[in-house]
C-alpha cells in the first residue's frame, strides 16, 4: 500500500500533463477567420517538435501544406509570416543548417527505411517560387 507521501500532490500531476485547450466558439471577439489562423499556426509549430520525430510518416503533412497553398494568396503569405521556409530549410539540412530552429534534432533514415524527400522540397519549392 502506498504511503501517503508517495501519492502526488495534485498540483504536481497537473504540472505534468499536457495543456489541453477548451474548443473556442466564435463571438463577437474573435472570428472564425482567427480560429483559422490560430490553428494554422499550430499546425505550423508542429515542425519543431512532432515533425522531425515523427520522419518516418510526414509526408502527409508537407502534402496538406501543398494543398493548402493551392486555396489563396493569403495561406502563402500566413506561411511567410510563420518563418515556414527557413524551417523547413532547417529541417532539410538535418545537422549542417546554420539556423538551428528545430531544436533535439533526430538524423533521418534508419538502416532499413529511407527519408523521402520529395513532399518536403516540393513545398519549399511552392514557397520560395513567384505567386502564380
Amino acid at each position: 500500500m502506498p504511503e501517503v507521501s508517495d501519492v502526488p500532490d495534485t498540483a504536481e500531476v497537473e504540472d505534468t500533463l499536457p495543456i489541453a485547450r477548451p474548443m473556442r466558439k466564435c463571438d463577437d471577439n474573435n472570428s472564425k477567420l482567427e480560429m483559422v489562423y490560430e490553428y494554422l499556426a499550430s499546425l505550423v509549430s508542429l515542425m519543431k517538435e512532432e515533425v522531425p520525430d515523427g520522419w518516418l510518416r510526414m509526408q502527409e503533412y508537407f502534402e496538406l501544406w501543398l494543398e493548402l497553398l493551392k486555396v489563396g494568396p493569403q495561406v502563402r503569405e500566413f506561411l511567410s509570416e510563420q518563418r515556414m521556409t527557413e524551417l523547413l530549410l532547417d529541417y532539410l539540412l538535418e545537422d549542417s543548417s546554420p539556423l538551428k530552429l528545430i531544436p533535439h534534432r533526430k538524423k533521418f533514415g534508419v538502416r532499413h527505411y529511407s527519408f523521402h524527400y520529395e513532399q518536403a522540397f516540393e513545398l519549399l519549392f511552392e514557397l520560395i517560387s513567384e505567386e502564380k
